[in-house]
């Protein structure tokens, strides 16, 4: 009765420690997908401000080149009213100059007239009847008819190119108000681009001061997750402790495929969104692309696909090495791979380059580890 006692207390105890043990790991489990939420949404919101830089960088490159064409254009019309400015001062000196040579012919005129009637005062009939001779009469008629026409031409000519060069000059006066206009109006649309292109600069700014924020937080957001991981990985050995003795691992140890502390996004036995255990370990973080990619362990290149077309399907572009005890290791999801089938890989030694090619919402590493071809955890062997 006592020995039956003792072990309902000892199976009492038990079970309450694991109760405590599943408590504990829900709420770490629960806590770790609102983290995983938040590090979603900021990862959009990110997305979000990039996009809009990009959007920013396009439109200001269009108001750049509308700004240019409309700088020439002004340039082109500050020549235009440069050459007109100079014509219309060149024809008002030529109108002066030509009222000038009006005054100075009547004058010329005038001077003459005067001296033939201070020497004689003689009237222009006086000097037709005092013709000596009939030829001499008509020769006198002919002088006074030829001053009366030349004083008339000269006057009319000089008027004619008086009247032209005022239509001309009235006409370029015309011209260079329309462009003086044009100008005004190509000057304005100038300043009203400047002002969306100033515009456009301070947005992607304040995107660009967005991203950097939002980064910030999403590392602080990711350091968490990491705590979290760690402690719900302690509350899962905890359980596993009570009932198993596990078979520990060979001696088969493997370095993490990267340099740094990126931090694990979906780990071994993850089954959010996933009909059974995820069976590998994803690995990922801020700027995360473009991560040199390392061999986990010496082995042999056994196999290769390049995902050319990023499809979206699968592994995408993945390495699998052979290594020794029949263990092997799988890299999905690369943006390149560096070696070559046969090739032998030391540990350590870069592999290829983090990507998102193939089945993948964002930049991640998938690693497996695989004993026979079946997944083992490979936290277990780093």
């Amino acid at each position: 009765m006592v020995i039956i006692f003792k072990k309902t207390i000892n199976f009492l105890c038990i079970l309450l420690f694991l109760t405590n043990c599943f408590s504990e790991n829900l709420e770490c489990s629960a806590e770790l997908s609102k983290l995983k939420q938040k590090a979603e949404n900021m990862k959009k919101k990110i997305e979000e401000n990039k996009k809009n830089i990009r959007n920013q960088i396009k439109n200001q490159e269009n108001i750049n080149e509308k700004i240019s064409k409309l700088k020439s254009e002004i340039d082109a019309l500050n020549i235009k009213i440069f050459k007109l400015n100079k014509q219309v001062l060149k024809e008002k000196q030529d109108i002066i100059n030509y009222q000038k040579e009006i005054s100075k012919n009547i004058a010329d005129l005038g001077k003459f007239l005067a001296s033939i009637h201070k020497a004689n005062n003689p009237g222009i009939l006086e000097i037709i009847l005092a013709s000596k001779s009939f030829g001499d009469f008509f020769d006198k008629i002919k002088l006074a008819k030829f001053f009366g026409n030349k004083v008339t031409t000269i006057i009319e000519e000089v008027d004619q190119k008086i009247f032209e060069l005022i239509q001309k000059k009235q006409q370029n006066e015309k011209n260079l108000k329309e462009i003086k206009n044009c100008k005004i109006v190509l000057t304005k649309s100038r300043q009203n681009l400047e002002e969306l292109f100033q515009k456009s600069k301070t947005s992607r700014q304040h995107s660009e001061i967005a991203i950097e924020k939002d980064e910030n937080e999403l590392q602080r957001v990711f350091d968490k997750i990491e705590t979290e991981r760690k402690k719900d990985e302690i509350l899962k050995k905890q359980r596993n402790n009570i009932f198993l003795t596990p078979e520990g691992p060979d001696d088969f140890k493997i370095s993490r495929p990267f340099k740094g502390s990126w931090i694990i996004t979906s780990d071994f036995n993850d089954t959010k969104q996933r009909k059974k255990a995820h069976g590998a370990i994803d690995f990922s973080g801020p700027n995360f692309y473009g991560t040199e990619i390392l061999a986990a362990e010496d082995g042999e290149v056994a196999f290769i696909y390049i995902d050319a077309g990023n499809n979206g399907r699968g592994y995408g572009t993945y390495i699998i090495i052979k290594h020794k005890n029949s263990y092997t290791t799988l890299y999905a999801h690369m943006s390149l791979a560096t070696v070559k089938k046969g090739q032998q890989i030391k540990k350590g030694e870069v592999i290829g380059y983090g990507g998102n090619t193939g089945y993948s919402t964002g930049a991640h590493l998938h690693f497996e580890l695989r004993k026979n071809g079946k997944p083992v955890n490979p936290s277990s062997y780093f």
